[in-house]
């Protein structure tokens, strides 16, 4: 597994959000949930202008390091100046160069194998917005690709 530099433009997601830590598999939990409610609340439906055929998964307002709390938000890129949704929340995805890492195989588990790759890895980070592009049609236990960007 590689990542390569990628300048990243600023981007707004309209979408939901939980907070939550990586400690005692409360991560997993807490994704899954927010996962369910996505579908179960049919954000998607409910944004009426998203900009790209993606769902971003978005790691933010972190506390400190990927060891303390931090939120998690799933959600699709939208015009800077669109209208937010009763319900749904906007966030903002800094301008910037990013690492990207191609996440490939069968999810989540290929996702998880990513993550693992990155916290091994030396590179500097600002902890203050990671995230994932997800393919629409990317059902877990399927293969397919996700990129994660690591700020």
């Amino acid at each position: 597994m590689n990542f390569m530099d990628k300048n990243m433009p600023l981007q707004r997601v309209v979408g939901i959000s939980c907070r939550t830590e990586n400690a005692n598999g409360k991560a997993q939990q807490d994704c899954g949930k927010l996962w369910q409610r996505f579908y179960q609340e049919k954000v998607l439906q409910r944004i009426s202008t998203p900009i790209l055929p993606n769902i971003f998964a978005l790691y933010t307002a972190y506390e400190k390091d990927e060891n303390a709390p931090y939120t998690y938000a799933l959600g699709c890129a939208v015009e800077t100046d669109a209208l937010v949704p009763d319900g749904l929340q906007a966030f903002e995805i800094p301008g910037g160069i990013y690492h990207e890492v191609l996440t490939e195989g069968v999810m989540p588990g290929a996702l998880i194998e990513g993550w693992t790759y990155i916290w091994m890895q030396p590179f500097a980070r600002r902890y203050q917005t990671d995230f994932e592009i997800w393919p629409l049609d990317g059902q877990p236990g399927t293969s397919f690709q996700v990129p994660i960007y690591v700020g």
